[in-house]
């Protein structure tokens, strides 16, 4: 299997979505009813990275749900989009309702971190638990000027490889 084939069968395994103006990429597993478990991405990442750790959680009765962050996998990359801290948090928060979920477990990675804390901190009575595995806590959460550049557009790093 080579890279072309990866790319295209992670495309299959999930949909497009839309949220705050951008079109993104989610990969579901697991039951409809079962308690939704959001896992956000770090870099040079995309949800690609939580494709075996959704069929986990959905071996365990869970609804595992990885969307691809603006800028980076299968999401678009807008130059005008505000891609500090906070922005990718309201893009997450923005995410999470238009996937139509209410309360939900939060799972986050490297800049996920940052990025989770935002959309916990925007809407902590729905998040049921938050874990965190190799997070940014210590990141310049303000939202100030600490940008992420995403990487160019047909990168591997820009389509999750």
């Amino acid at each position: 299997m080579d890279s072309h084939d990866v790319i295209s069968e992670h495309r299959a395994a999930g949909r497009r979505f839309g949220a705050a103006g951008i079109s993104s990429f989610v990969r579901e597993a697991g039951p409809p009813g079962g308690e939704p478990v959001v896992c956000l991405h770090g870099v040079p990442a995309s949800c690609f990275l939580y494709r075996k750790v959704l069929c986990e959680l959905a071996a365990h009765g869970l609804r595992g749900i990885a969307f691809d962050l603006p800028g980076l996998g299968l999401a678009d990359r807008p130059a005008t989009f505000d891609y500090t801290w906070t922005g990718l948090g309201r893009f997450a928060a923005a995410a999470v309702d238009a996937l139509g979920l209410d309360r939900f477990h939060l799972v986050v990675h490297d800049i996920g971190g940052p990025v989770g804390f935002e959309l916990a901190a925007a809407m902590p009575t729905r998040i049921a638990s938050l874990t965190v595995g190799g997070g940014l806590a210590g990141a310049d959460l303000g939202g100030g000027g600490r940008r992420w550049r995403g990487p160019p557009a047909g990168s591997a790093a820009a389509v999750g490889g």
